[in-house]
């Protein structure tokens, strides 16, 4: 299996959904344009309904800072996802969780492009989507099969494969709604690491829940909330 190189759990999912690691170099010359984007996170922890905030945003050109006003007050100060500077993150850890769900509302990102401040707006308007359930996953000869009941309202899927220490193993491919199984091999998606026989891994679905006003354009930048099931599986059993 292939491992991709430096690659971050974050940074493999920014690149499915937006693609913008293949920037051409034309858009150099075109108009800056920036998006920015906020989304919360719901998942079960310890047996415990958690959430908590994610922040994008994305460039046509390199940015040099990022702040987001937040809607309850206070500025968070996003970091670059990689050496091409168009893309700014702030992700959460499973520490960050709580069981208070994260105000939402309007954020407004302070971007720097070439010494020109650009200020632009999303709104986050929280509607508690249900978590897909996972009803299988099985290993049998260095693949896993997983199945799942479909989240209500959900219009995509992405199924990955983490570490103990919640480090990425692999991620699949963007999947349409009416999607309700994947096989996790060696050709299915994109391997961080090589698994090892005997080890208990963490097979995810992660449910997106894109905002209304969101076309086919541009739905990879308007995520308006993300629901994570999970199940232990052991490689090799």
């Amino acid at each position: 299996m292939m491992k991709t190189q430096n690659a971050t759990k974050l940074f493999i999912l920014l690149f499915v959904l937006a693609g913008l690691a293949s920037c051409d170099k034309g858009q150099e010359t075109a108009e800056f344009e920036v998006t920015g984007d906020v989304f919360i996170s719901k998942r079960i922890i310890n047996a415990e309904t958690k959430y908590a905030r994610s922040f994008y945003a994305y460039g046509n050109q390199p940015m040099t800072s990022v702040e987001v006003t937040l809607s309850e007050g206070g500025v968070l100060a996003l970091s670059e996802a990689d050496e091409t500077l168009r893309t700014w993150i702030d992700l959460p850890t499973l520490a960050d969780f709580e069981t208070i769900v994260p105000e939402d509302g309007i954020f407004d990102f302070t971007v720097v492009n070439e010494d020109i401040e650009h200020t632009v707006s999303d709104i986050v308007e929280f509607t508690d989507p249900d978590i897909p359930t996972i009803d299988s996953v099985k290993y049998t000869k260095q693949t896993v099969y997983v199945g799942w009941e479909s989240a209500s309202g959900a219009d995509r899927y992405i199924v990955q494969m983490v570490d103990e220490n919640n480090e990425l193993v692999f991620i699949g491919q963007l999947l349409n709604s009416d999607f309700v199984k994947y096989v996790i091999a060696d050709a299915s998606g994109t391997w961080n690491q090589d698994p090892e026989f005997g080890i208990t891994y963490k097979v995810e679905v992660h449910a997106f829940f894109f905002e209304d006003n969101a076309t086919v354009e541009n739905y990879q930048y308007n995520v308006n909330e993300v629901t994570i099931a999970s199940e232990d599986v052991v490689w090799g059993n």
